[in-house]
């Protein structure tokens, strides 16, 4: 990681579950190889690359994987005891920070995330201090 990396918006409760999750997902599905985490300013914000060496998703499978509670048929990850919540909880918390998530695979090679989040003066983190506001509200 380069140590220039710009701010970013979102609180470090939210940065953290994100990373955990996604670095969690990799170690458990990367039975041998590895797992690469990078980070670098990417427009108006930081991208997240989390890379793992496991057997990979279909193409036609990969908008599943953020659907509640999904787990895909045919995967290891039945046996590692998941919930099917890591990758959806991922895309809301970004989701409410302006941010975004991608995902890239290749069947045998593994999975590649892409997690964006904005800097603070990037109008698209302004959902951050709407969803501090409604929950004071709701209170």
């Amino acid at each position: 990681m380069k140590p220039d990396l710009p701010l970013i918006h979102i609180d470090p409760w939210k940065l953290k579950v994100i990373v955990k999750n996604l670095i969690g997902n990799a170690v458990k599905l990367s039975e041998s190889g590895g797992v690469k985490v990078d980070a670098q300013a990417s427009g108006e914000g930081v991208e997240i690359r989390v890379e793992d060496t496991g057997k990979g998703i279909p193409q036609d499978s990969l908008v599943e994987i953020f659907e509640l509670f999904r787990q895909l048929k045919n995967t290891s990850a039945r046996h590692l005891n998941g919930t099917g919540l890591g990758l959806h909880i991922v895309k809301r918390l970004l989701d409410l920070v302006g941010g975004q998530v991608a995902v890239e695979s290749e069947v045998g090679r593994g999975l590649t995330f892409c997690v964006w989040v904005p800097t603070p003066h990037n109008k698209l983190g302004q959902n951050d201090t709407q969803d501090a506001e409604d929950t004071d509200a709701s209170s």
